[in-house]
């Protein structure tokens, strides 16, 4: 990983509030939400396998295991946003402990997806793809692990 790729996840948290009011503005009336209402309009069935693709520190995860009930696996390159999303998920288990069977984080690539073939039911992915070397090669891999059926919710 280069260099500027790992200062650039050092020091977005630093500056990830005022983006994301920035980003919310620009979307008016609807901001990111919007992501969480469209999950809700697939009729997904508590349980389903959704990939969060570049979970970053795991707060998407684990809110839609808890809004949705969905098995949600977390991957992300970077092995210290695995380490933050496991904290956050215990954190959030203390008061909702049926998230641990529903939440797991480990570390993975868009273009080698660490999932079986056809196993997934919804991939999230937030604010990723400018960061893939690969898109082919993520696209394909995506393709390899949704269901017949599945989607993909991509928001850049």
């Amino acid at each position: 990983m280069t260099e500027f790729l790992q200062a650039f996840y050092d020091d977005y948290p630093r500056i990830e509030a005022a983006f994301e009011d920035v980003l919310d503005e620009s979307l008016h009336p609807r901001g990111p939400d919007l992501l969480y209402e469209m999950v809700a309009r697939l009729g997904l069935r508590g349980g389903a396998n959704v990939l969060d693709l570049g979970c970053g520190e795991g707060q998407h995860s684990v809110r839609l295991a808890r809004q949705f009930g969905l098995a949600v696996h977390g991957v992300d390159p970077i092995p210290r946003h695995i380490e933050l999303a496991s904290k956050a998920l215990d954190q959030a288990a203390e008061l909702d402990p049926q998230l641990r069977g529903l939440v797991r984080f480990e570390p993975g690539a868009a273009e080698a997806i660490p999932a079986g073939d056809a196993s997934v039911d919804l991939i999230w992915c937030r604010e990723v793809l400018y960061h893939v070397g690969s898109l082919e090669g993520a696209f394909s891999e995506c393709r390899r692990v949704l269901r017949t059926g599945g989607h993909m919710l991509i928001y850049q």
